[in-house]
């Protein structure tokens, strides 16, 4: 494994996995540049910058910083408000890895991408990573289209791809098992899905595999999930 690299840019610092991300990184990597929209960012010993409005002004933030790895844990993740606005969709989840990856490839960055299961239909798993993608709604197909322009981009590039995350929420928003807890806890009803299998991954581990990611050679596609289904 290489050494950490000396300056990683992070996008999606103030969300679920990426303060997760940046708790882990910042006692490896020497210098972190976290990228934030807009929420409050969590105490860090890491420089904050506020993300460009337009996913295309990232070229510019990247050949400025000059940044030695990125991680980008951005992403409009909801299913529903994805599906309510497809352009924000197409917006976050293809055109900003797009220049990611092609400014990335410029500069000689390395360019951890992450991605998620639901660029799969669910029909005949398990999934290999070098199947297919055949995703069914619109966050899946912004978010496949994310991953193609990725691997288009000739960068040194990992793609990847979660399944469901769990985990406490380090920032002021509770995360997804955060509110199941507190309605169990509460003695209300807890709705979930019937018709998924998953295999859901701690977000810790999320946060040591992309550690381990950033010191090594791999390129392609990685597909990660917890040890249970």
């Amino acid at each position: 494994m290489r050494d950490p690299p000396p300056h990683l840019l992070l996008l999606g610092a103030t969300g679920f996995v990426g303060a997760h991300l940046l708790r882990r990184l910042e006692h490896v990597v020497p210098r972190i540049t976290a990228v934030r929209r807009g929420s409050p960012p969590p105490k860090a010993r890491c420089r904050w910058v506020d993300a460009p409005p337009d996913p295309a002004r990232f070229d510019r933030l990247l050949r400025g910083l000059a940044p030695d790895a990125v991680v980008n844990a951005a992403a409009l993740a909801s299913v529903k408000a994805c599906r309510a606005d497809p352009t924000a969709a197409r917006r976050v989840n293809t055109e900003l890895p797009s220049v990611l990856a092609r400014t990335a490839a410029r500069i000689g960055a390395r360019l951890i991408h992450l991605s998620t299961d639901q660029v799969f239909d669910g029909r005949d798993p398990p999934y290999a990573e070098n199947r297919p993608p055949s995703p069914l709604s619109v966050y899946g197909r912004t978010k496949a289209a994310g991953e193609r322009r990725v691997l288009e981009s000739g960068a040194d590039a990992v793609i990847v791809r979660l399944n469901l995350v769990y985990g406490r929420s380090l920032g002021a928003r509770p995360s997804s098992s955060d509110v199941l807890l507190a309605r169990a806890r509460a003695g209300r009803t807890v709705d979930l899905f019937t018709d998924e299998r998953r295999s859901p991954v701690a977000v810790t581990d999320v946060a040591r595999a992309v550690e381990e990611l950033l010191g090594g050679g791999f390129r392609g596609i990685l597909h990660l999930g917890g040890p249970e289904s």
